[in-house]
């Protein structure tokens, strides 16, 4: 659970980051727009008020002129036409491409045309006839068109100035939307972090309190395969004497009326004994098994088929009086601990006679060597299992 919150916590960590990133870069990409715009307005701005006093100078220049008939009042005129279509031109750049603004901007070049006309005419005719010059100069046309020019260039300048303050307005509110969509988004990072350390926190508690209680159930689990394995010692333990008395007397039988035992009864005690023996091959069998986890197994090298005989013969009354029959295919050499291999195979042959159908049994015992340390058993029977 854990391990998902962190998953979790850096898909939406990750989520996090590209919105903030896509925020950063659009709102980044309209700041340089709209700065752009700006720069714009305001060159647009300058650019009308050289223009405006390119004209006044070359009027002034003419007036001090036809007024003096010095020509060093002619320096100033000199150049302004030519400056005058360049900021034009500067202009046509930078001004909005619309409707209004090429309109004015070619009434304004119009404008500006016809003024560079009369002041260029009035120039030219004043070494000749200064009296004309002055009249040309005085009369309304040269005004009118002045008065032009600063109209439109005042329509033009109100205009860029209500955009300025409008973009620069766009541009501080877009910045304040950035800031604010940052701390937005700082919000829901944090919001989102401190859930998830909660949660992460709760599932902490969780699993502290899982372990502590397995580390109980563990602790308990041993001490009860601890008293088990005491038990099954101590009941093996106990049943070794009587198996061995068993077998002490009939020796002792065997060995003191051998002459009043006929051969059936010596088979019979020679039986008692051998059976006596394995139940206490089989007793020392269980006492290690049931230390298996404290206790080193007995490792032999035996033959799988040699030790399956001995567990029939063990067997032989049962198998006989169940008429069962019993075949075993292939053999092969193990190393492992002969006795607790004993025990598997007889409660196997065992189980196999006990829950039998109404037919006699069938046990058919396969071992295979299926390659370096790899043996194959197969125990097949004809019972309900």
């Amino acid at each position: 659970m854990v391990k998902k919150a962190a998953i979790f916590t850096f898909i939406v960590t990750g989520i996090l980051i590209f919105a903030s990133s896509l925020i950063a870069f659009e709102s980044v990409q309209e700041q340089i727009d709209l700065v752009e715009k700006v720069n714009k307005t305001s060159t647009s701005l300058k650019l009308l008020e050289s223009l405006l006093s390119t004209v006044k100078d070359a009027e002034t220049s003419q007036r001090g002129y036809l007024l003096t008939g010095e020509k060093i009042y002619l320096e100033p005129y000199e150049g302004t036409f030519d400056r005058a279509k360049e900021i034009l031109k500067e202009l046509a750049l930078n001004l909005p491409s619309d409707k209004f603004h090429k309109t004015k901007l070619n009434e304004l070049d119009e404008f500006i045309e016809k003024k560079f006309v009369e002041i260029r005419q009035t120039i030219e005719l004043n070494p000749k006839d200064p009296i004309s010059a002055l009249k040309i100069v005085n009369n309304d046309s040269g005004r009118v068109l002045m008065d032009q020019i600063r109209i439109i260039v005042e329509e033009l300048k109100m205009k860029q100035e209500m955009s300025f303050k409008k973009r620069s307005k766009a541009t501080e509110l877009k910045a304040n939307q950035t800031i604010q969509s940052y701390l937005l988004v700082a919000l829901i990072a944090w919001a989102v972090i401190a859930i998830l350390k909660a949660f992460a926190l709760i599932q902490i508690d969780r699993l502290n309190k899982f372990s502590k209680n397995i580390e109980a159930l563990n602790r308990d689990l041993k001490n009860q395969n601890e008293m088990l394995e005491q038990y099954s010692w101590v009941a093996a333990h106990d049943l070794k004497e009587p198996v061995r008395v068993i077998c002490t007397y009939s020796n002792l039988v065997k060995t003191e009326y051998q002459d009043k035992v006929d051969e059936d009864g010596v088979l019979m005690l020679d039986t008692i004994n051998k059976s006596a023996q394995d139940a206490l091959n089989k007793i020392d069998a269980i006492l290690r098994f049931s230390t298996v986890g404290s206790a080193q197994l007995q490792y032999s090298k035996f033959e799988l088929s040699s030790l399956i005989s001995e567990v029939l013969d063990n067997l032989k009354i049962k198998t006989t009086e169940n008429q069962a029959k019993i075949t075993v295919e292939g053999s092969c050499e193990v190393k492992a601990d002969k006795d607790l291999i004993n025990i598997v195979f007889q409660n196997l042959i065992e189980n196999s006679l006990k829950f039998k159908d109404e037919d006699s049994p069938l046990i058919n015992i396969k071992i295979q060597n299926e390659g370096p340390d790899q043996v194959m058993i197969e125990i097949r029977d004809n019972g309900c299992g």
